[in-house]
């Protein structure tokens, strides 16, 4: 009953409105298809661990989905350097970033693997700027550039009080060049439903939010999109899908076998047949098994016939332990494949023994094309972040004005063999390539920081402060 109530509970979280509820409310076509909006569902809800197939037959799920998300995720921003400089607006807009985001990048991203994408949109809170991460089943794209970008869309807020379910629908669009920015409304019982229309100052936490403004002077969203590299074979649009899109049925198939893997344990447990004669038996006839026994879990009585010697008889079956493993990594295998990782990322085999980085290069190249395409999804999302950043910092008046410069970047020694790097570019120092630049690469800092660090280290030697 338990696990059914927490079911429940993470099944409200992924819900979404269909398409003619978003359409009715601002008189405007989302852009996804009824195909998408419920892929991106099934998405959801096997990310949440309540996958649809779940039943009473197959009651587990090993959750291999929010599993795989998290793997890549922490992939790719184990290393993540952002850094905006150049100015007190620069120090600012780090100040905000280093508050709101980078402590839960990881986590959002990880939202964004399973969602195909995830919306960042800055907003205003205690004198800075602020981002909420929009899952993409709280978002509804409207309007979508050739490159893929979304340039109107409608974001959802959506909290319980007091037995209601209150729903904000804030839509940004442009009408005649300029940026406009509405917000409405609703109450309701349902989480499924928008009901009836209100005004935001009817619930206290959206009482300050204005209904309409209008932003003059800027041509892009003051939102950015992380989206994902893979191709959309749910409908063929520009829309992004989640990254285990095309594993769905694998997914499944998993969640089946493992359900049949911990059935085949609990089914093969010890049991104890007994002679009717070895038990007491109560009044009416019937007989009293142990309830309370460390030989076994379960005890059966029967009747042995004419046979006084056997009075007992053991049942312990042998469990297809090897049988079931097999079967589970040929469908990881395939999961695999089709998420872009390399063969034995999710492997239940145990790995013994040395590996060399060249090793880990070799087998896990696979892994690597597919975090890259990641990351360089990451960076532009997050360079558009820093843009409706300033902009709003502009607007409002939150820093002096100032130009910036902005490095992201992502490290890749997971993924690289770094000692054998940095030998190799000591080999091209020793015949003539500037030391600046090989501290430069080491140190992730500008070649003049580099300089900078040579004549600190010359300096130390002639004081005698190195050997």
């Amino acid at each position: 009953m338990i696990k059914e109530a927490w079911q429940s509970v993470r099944r409200w979280f992924s819900r979404m409105f269909g398409k003619d509820v978003i359409r009715q409310a601002v008189q405007v076509e989302p852009a996804a298809s009824d195909e998408m909006t419920n892929a991106l569902k099934q998405w959801m809800d096997a990310f949440a661990g309540s996958p649809g197939w779940l039943s009473r037959k197959h009651p587990r799920t090993i959750n291999l989905a929010s599993t795989s998300s998290l793997y890549l995720a922490r992939l790719v921003n184990a290393e993540l350097h952002f850094q905006v400089e150049g100015s007190e607006r620069a120090d600012f807009l780090q100040q905000q970033v280093d508050r709101y985001v980078l402590p839960q990048i990881t986590a959002r991203t990880e939202e964004a693997i399973a969602g195909g994408c995830i919306a960042l949109k800055p907003y205003l809170y205690g004198g800075g700027i602020a981002v909420d991460f929009v899952r993409a089943d709280r978002f509804y794209p409207l309007t979508i550039e050739p490159t893929g970008d979304v340039k109107e869309a409608v974001f959802v807020d959506q909290r319980s009080s007091g037995g209601y379910v209150y729903t904000r629908l804030e839509r940004h669009y442009f009408v005649d060049g300029v940026y406009h920015i509405g917000n409405t409304a609703y109450k309701s019982r349902s989480a499924e439903n928008l009901g009836t229309q209100i005004s935001l100052s009817d619930f206290a936490p959206w009482a300050e939010i204005e209904q309409v403004v209008a932003i003059e002077g800027i041509s892009k969203p003051l939102f950015s999109v992380l989206r994902m590299p893979f191709a959309n074979t749910v409908d063929g649009s520009k829309l992004p899908v989640s990254m285990y899109a095309n594993a769905m049925d694998t997914l499944r198939d998993i969640d089946f076998l493992y359900s049949d893997y911990c059935f085949e344990f609990y089914s093969g447990r010890r049991k104890m047949m007994v002679a009717e004669e070895a038990l007491e038996r109560r009044n009416d006839g019937s007989c009293i098994l142990p309830v309370d026994s460390d030989a076994s879990d379960y005890y059966k009585a029967l009747d042995f016939g004419n046979n006084p010697t056997k009075m007992f008889e053991d049942y312990t079956p042998e469990i297809r332990q090897q049988a079931y493993q097999d079967g589970m990594n040929q469908l990881l295998r395939i999961y695999e494949a089709q998420t872009g990782v390399s063969s034995g990322t999710y492997s239940l085999d145990v790995q013994t023994g040395a590996v060399t980085a060249t090793q880990v290069i070799s087998e896990d190249r696979n892994t690597y094309y597919t975090v890259s395409d990641i990351q360089r999804q990451s960076k532009a999302a997050l360079e558009q972040l820093i843009e409706a950043m300033d902009v709003m910092a502009t607007l409002y008046q939150l820093a002096p004005s100032g130009s910036y410069e902005l490095t992201v970047s992502f490290g890749d020694s997971i993924f690289e063999d770094t000692a054998t790097e940095f030998s190799r570019r000591m080999q091209l120092v020793s015949i003539g390539m500037k030391p600046e630049l090989l501290l430069a690469w080491y140190f992730e800092v500008s070649e003049e920081e580099a300089r900078g660090m040579l004549g600190e280290m010359s300096r130390l030697v002639d004081d005698g402060g190195m050997v």
